[in-house]
């Protein structure tokens, strides 16, 4: 009868629309996890970037020798002390925040400072108006080839070993600039 053939037509109708939801929501739930495990996979492919104990960063503070003291160049060595200078002395500072005046005597205003370290100590090597550098731990100075300009800042890596004057007069070892 034609009442029997529309309620066998409508329960197929009804099954084969709940086939298709379930079609659906299972593409749907496949389609999801693809793509979260894509993104995982994305960020544990990336890798993190190394640790780097030079990089750990902490505050110090620091007892000057003077309050009238105003630091204009910094380098830190390898041993994690720091020299800092002004345009007549140089300082060494150690982790603990103790400052202490390096006895490096200098013909002309400190322009800049950088740290050269060999096996058993580090020590400031500066960059003088005029275009000299001086390392304070031989006090041997050595003329700066350069542009016509005189360079304002420099940055020094020494290789163990070696002290900073012969590596610069090997022209090995220094960046210098005009302007960072």
């Amino acid at each position: 009868t034609v009442q029997e053939e529309m309620t066998e037509e409508s329960r197929a109708w009804l099954v084969q629309e709940r086939a298709m939801q379930t079609v659906r929501a299972t593409l749907f739930l496949a389609a999801s996890l693809w793509l979260g495990l894509l993104v995982v996979e994305i960020l544990t492919a990336v890798p993190a970037p190394p640790a780097h104990p030079l990089l750990e960063l902490q505050r110090v503070s620091v007892a000057w020798p003077s309050d009238a003291l105003r630091p204009k160049a910094m380098a830190c060595a390898e041993s994690g002390e720091l020299f800092v200078a002004n345009r007549f002395q140089v300082f060494r500072v150690t982790p603990e925040g103790s400052a202490k005046a390096e006895p490096c005597a200098s013909s002309a205003p400190i322009a800049d400072v950088a740290a050269a370290c060999n096996q058993s100590a580090c020590s400031p090597v500066l960059l003088l108006h005029g275009g000299r550098v001086l390392d304070c731990s031989t006090g041997r100075e050595t003329e700066l080839l350069q542009e016509p300009r005189a360079a304002q800042r420099f940055a020094l890596q020494a290789a163990l070993g070696t002290d900073a004057a012969a590596a610069l007069s090997q022209r090995k070892l220094l960046v210098a600039a005009d302007a960072w």
